[in-house]
């Protein structure tokens, strides 16, 4: 698992480290010396119109605001900006 809060049970940290990664089945074939000179082509590049063009995003629906909170500590700290 490599995707855990914990540790010591994250697979690069265990014995075999990174190395258990890339031989890993998932990426039979892959050029791990390709991705470290930084020759790998993307299989996708899509274009965008500027520096603030999120048209590749889906819009984020601002009517659910399920997964926030509001702030309700000491907010002397915004004073500074």
């Amino acid at each position: 698992m490599v995707l855990t809060l914990r540790m010591e049970i994250r697979r690069f940290h265990q014995r075999g480290g990174c190395k258990d990664i890339r031989e890993h089945k998932w990426f039979i074939g892959f050029d791990w010396q390709l991705l470290h000179d930084k020759k790998i082509v993307a299989p996708w590049v899509p274009e965008i119109k500027g520096d603030t063009d999120t048209s590749h995003f889906e819009p984020e629906d601002a009517s659910d605001d399920s997964d926030t909170e509001e702030y309700t500590e000491d907010r002397s700290w915004c004073d500074m900006f």
